[in-house]
């Protein structure tokens, strides 16, 4: 956008997003021998997604008649980490039924960064 007319832009929004998100997961399962039977595990999930920085540039009398602030840049980022575990234990009944029980616990840490540089 150009609103004084003037040589510069007065934003440039950059669209561009940075996304990484890893996740592993493993299981160890218990032999299918007898009517009892267990699976343990455990699940990493890491994710850090960013946007490119939004920069705006204030130039020309018409928008910074006092121009204290030439350039407002912002950058920010979000991070998020997560670790659960898990197990289940299965035991046969009579009647063709099953109990099953499970346990599971999650750590889950979220975060968010953001930064503002203004320009003289």
């Amino acid at each position: 956008m150009d609103f004084d007319l003037g040589p510069n832009s007065y934003s440039l929004n950059n669209a561009r997003q940075a996304d990484d998100q890893p996740d592993r997961g493993a299981a160890a399962p218990s032999r299918e021998v007898g009517s009892f039977t267990w699976v343990a595990g455990m699940y990493l999930y890491s994710a850090h997604d960013a946007y490119a920085p939004q920069d705006v540039y204030f130039s020309g009398p018409a928008v910074n008649p006092l121009k204290p602030v030439t350039h407002v840049n912002n950058q920010s980022e979000m991070r998020t980490h997560s670790v659960a575990g898990y197990v289940q234990a299965t035991q046969a009944l009579p009647a063709d039924s099953k109990l099953t029980v499970g346990f599971a616990l999650t750590r889950l840490r979220h975060g968010i960064s953001s930064v503002c540089r203004l320009g003289f």
